[in-house]
């Protein structure tokens, strides 16, 4: 029969004392024990939760989590030292390089290991074999994927000396104005959102507390 599997699910407790099931972050069954025996050092990511579990069904020297889409769980950071890992292999799908999204996460990834200090890379294959990691692995081609150089990185998303804003659940208000800012500091009258080019309107404003700002 084998060992049970087991889905994890982290919890989280509301201000009004109530554990709630937390619905962005899930790891795949554990088949071959303890979540920290399993991974070792190095865990890779991807986005779609039965991708994680394909993936680390299929690759055994390497354990997979897996994000709901591409919005990076505000609880990584601390998994990631939970299970003390010293490698992040980002394992997102091929042929998105053009996505802002996808640009934007793995960014975003790269920034959160580099805060933590861990080790990164990021894997890419031949769309041929498949488009995602789990594709890749089911028809046998797990020696087509490997990691991308820094020069395909800055062709892709850019070299990482340039400004990233991390996006985390929970705190958008708090980002939101440290993003103005950033903005109006800046001095730019043009700015690329997503796929849009942006002019930033300077006004100031009475929020409820009568206090004087400029947004």
């Amino acid at each position: 029969m084998g060992a049970p599997k087991t889905n994890i699910w982290l919890l989280a407790v509301t201000a009004k004392k109530k554990a709630v099931r937390s619905f962005i972050q899930h790891i795949a069954p554990f088949v071959r024990g303890t979540a920290k025996a399993v991974s070792g050092v190095k865990i890779r990511i991807t986005e779609g939760v039965l991708k994680a579990d394909l993936a680390t069904a299929l690759d055994e020297d390497t354990y997979c989590i897996g994000m709901h889409g591409l919005n990076i769980p505000n609880d990584l950071a601390n998994l990631l030292e939970e299970l003390e890992i010293s490698e992040l292999v980002i394992s997102l799908d091929s042929g998105e390089d053009k996505n802002p999204d996808m640009i934007r996460t793995k960014k975003n990834l790269i920034a959160l290991a580099k805060e933590i200090g861990i080790d990164h890379y990021v894997e890419v294959w031949d769309t041929k074999y498949g488009k995602g990691v789990d594709d890749v692995l089911a028809t046998g081609n797990a020696d087509k994927i490997r990691y991308a150089t820094e020069e395909e990185l800055n062709a892709t998303i850019g070299p990482e000396d340039k400004p990233v804003i991390t996006v985390f659940g929970g705190g958008l208000s708090d980002h939101a104005t440290e993003g103005e800012k950033a903005l109006i500091d800046a001095g730019l009258d043009i700015y690329q959102r997503s796929k849009k080019l942006v002019t930033p309107i300077k006004q100031k404003t009475f929020p409820r507390h009568r206090q004087e700002l400029l947004a």
